[in-house]
């Protein structure tokens, strides 16, 4: 009984990781069409509007830039101000963020541009 869970074990653990905690959504050839950089005095997120329809959770086709991610800020305000059309991995299920005199409390998670 001990070897079936020891091989149970690794199997369990791999599962979870392949579930993962969020579905993703890609969208193809967006613009971005306003850009909301925050204090991270007030707030937790910058924001992104693209030109896209989004999910009602996406409050005025928004989604969010952790403000710890540095490197995809860089690249939104780059190609916002280039008005180049991008694509785009998101989530609507993201941990809720705030932008403060924007939006708090949103899911909608920008995870990569490219």
């Amino acid at each position: 009984m001990k070897t079936s869970w020891a091989l149970a074990a690794p199997l369990f653990a791999m599962t979870s990781l392949i579930v993962g905690p969020a579905w993703s959504d890609v969208l193809y050839g967006v613009q971005i069409t306003k850009l909301y950089a925050q204090s991270r005095l007030d707030s937790d997120a910058n924001l992104i509007q693209v030109s896209a329809t989004l999910s009602s959770a996406c409050s005025m086709n928004r989604l969010y830039i952790d403000m710890n991610d540095k490197e995809l800020f860089a690249s939104a305000l780059a190609n916002y101000m280039a008005d180049r059309p991008v694509d785009i991995v998101f989530v609507t299920n993201g941990a809720p963020k705030m932008a403060a005199g924007h939006v708090g409390g949103i899911t909608c998670r920008l995870m990569s541009i490219f």
